[in-house]
């Protein structure tokens, strides 16, 4: 039996243990001892219960924080938690936008929280928790989401009829703002660096644009225009004129050169690919291989950096297939598959494929992480090498 229930019969007991000659006053003291005790321990226990219901809501949404669901998620859930924990009739949480205003981001974004709004804009001003109205009235507490000394928004707990039950609402509601502070810094750390990682390989496919659009529009022109010229001046010459054999020379030198300044040029970032999109790439990619590989590809149209990074990752896939496999033949494949593309390089060589042993591979993965996108590198020894990427449509701009 519970030690608070056990109290009236203990005082039941003990009052008819009481000797007669006892004054009636002693027995009403102790009555009034043994009553307080009881409301004590009754209150003792309302408060381990609520302890306990705390902690178990602050585990779930650490949870979350630790999952890095995203951010609506754990909004919703926080102020569901929240509310239901301190029985408020209505709990959310606002951010400060940068032009001055408060916008609701759980549950959802009401226009007509007025009043959450209001203490919001108090707690914006002060700095710190704040309360309205009383326990018996409408009641409302606020206290602020602080990203290190950078003040992003407040939670506001309301009550319609007053009851506000602790007099520590304010630090039960600070624990779960810490946890929203530690979960925001954590995505605005991740979105940082998704949008650092994808500058800069956006800014690495113009530069190789660039270089390929400066080499066939300069080098490669002046080559062609110099075999073209080498040509009419061999055609103009004796076969057995001295400078004949100079002149077949120079030619050869020049068709040389060209073959390589386009074989550059194709490797920095083909043209193929800028004019016919991903299918046209990888068609252009496969016809310079000495290697059997069979290709099913989407025509559609992506962005350049998807389209980039899809063609860069079959070609390095099939770049280790012809150096390193030892294989016969190879599949590439290519779909999209809700608003991701999927891209798969498979071969039937050696296997043995490893992504820590790749530098091409590493920076693929890093590339299409750049993109919210995945790499993963399947080969058992034996067993041939699977390169699958999953990349999405709209990845970090």
């Amino acid at each position: 039996m519970p030690a608070a229930r056990r109290v009236p019969t203990l005082v039941r007991r003990l009052a008819g243990a009481v000797r007669p000659q006892h004054r009636s006053d002693e027995i009403a003291t102790l009555r009034r001892s043994f009553t307080t005790m009881e409301r004590s321990l009754e209150a003792s226990r309302d408060e381990l219960r609520l302890l306990a219901a705390e902690q178990a809501a602050l585990r779930r949404v650490a949870t979350l924080v630790a999952r890095g669901v995203p951010a609506d998620e754990l909004f919703d859930a926080v102020t569901d938690e929240v509310c239901e924990l301190l029985d408020a009739d209505e709990t959310q949480l606002l951010r400060y936008e940068r032009d001055g205003t408060t916008r609701v981001v759980g549950p959802g974004d009401d226009p007509a929280a007025t009043e959450a709004r209001r203490m919001a804009a108090r707690v914006r001003l002060g700095g710190r928790p704040v309360r309205s109205g009383s326990h018996a009235d409408r009641c409302s507490v606020a206290a602020p989401v602080a990203i290190e000394d950078r003040l992003w928004g407040a939670m506001v707990a309301t009550w319609a009829h007053g009851g506000t039950s602790t007099v520590d609402v304010e630090a039960r509601m600070a624990q779960f703002t810490d946890l929203v502070a530690t979960a925001i810094a954590n995505a605005e750390s991740r979105s940082a660096l998704a949008a650092s990682r994808a500058r800069a390989v956006a800014t690495a496919d113009e530069t190789r644009r660039r270089i390929e659009r400066d080499l066939h529009d300069g080098a490669q022109q002046r080559l062609t225009h110099t075999v073209i010229t080498l040509k009419f001046a061999l055609a103009a010459l004796d076969d057995h004129a001295p400078a004949a054999e100079l002149v077949r020379e120079a030619l050869e030198h020049a068709e040389r050169a060209t073959s390589e300044l386009r074989d550059l040029a194709h490797g920095i970032l083909p043209a193929a690919l800028r004019s016919g999109g991903l299918d046209a790439g990888i068609e252009t990619l496969v016809a310079r291989l000495r290697l059997r590989v069979t290709v099913d590809v989407t025509r559609r149209r992506f962005s350049p950096a998807l389209e980039a990074t899809a063609y860069f990752i079959v070609a390095e896939a099939l770049t280790n297939t012809v150096k390193y496999a030892d294989a016969s033949s190879a599949r590439v494949w290519a779909h999209v598959r809700g608003e991701v593309l999927h891209v798969r390089v498979s071969d039937d060589g050696v296997g043995g494929a490893r992504v820590a042993g790749s530098s091409g591979l590493l920076g693929l993965q890093d590339r299409a992480a750049a993109l919210d996108g995945t790499l993963r590198v399947t080969s058992p020894p034996g067993g041939g090498t699977v390169v699958e990427a999953t990349l999405p449509r709209t990845g970090p701009a």
